[in-house]
């Protein structure tokens, strides 16, 4: 279990990456590049095709992601494991 300092370490780490990110949306194509290598496009893919995953939005073939969505679930997932 993470203490509250570690958490709040992790919360304001993915918020100064949100921050430098220019738009409120991420395309799938364009994850690696916004989580710095965090995310891989084929992972949300799959995860997307179980029913898991953060909340997306398609525009004909194009998928993207509300990017407080996508820190959300980068900060859970730390949370959750020491892999990251």
């Amino acid at each position: 279990m993470k203490t509250n300092s570690e958490v709040e370490r992790i919360k304001e780490s993915f918020e100064d990456l949100s921050r430098s990110w220019p738009s409120a949306m991420v395309a799938r194509t364009q994850l690696s590049k916004f989580s710095g290598g965090l995310l891989n496009p084929r992972t949300l893919s799959s995860l997307d095709c179980r029913g898991k995953g953060p909340f997306k939005i398609k525009v004909g073939r194009l998928v993207v992601y509300l990017k407080r969505d996508l820190i959300n679930y980068l900060v859970q997932r730390a949370l959750q494991t020491d892999a990251f």
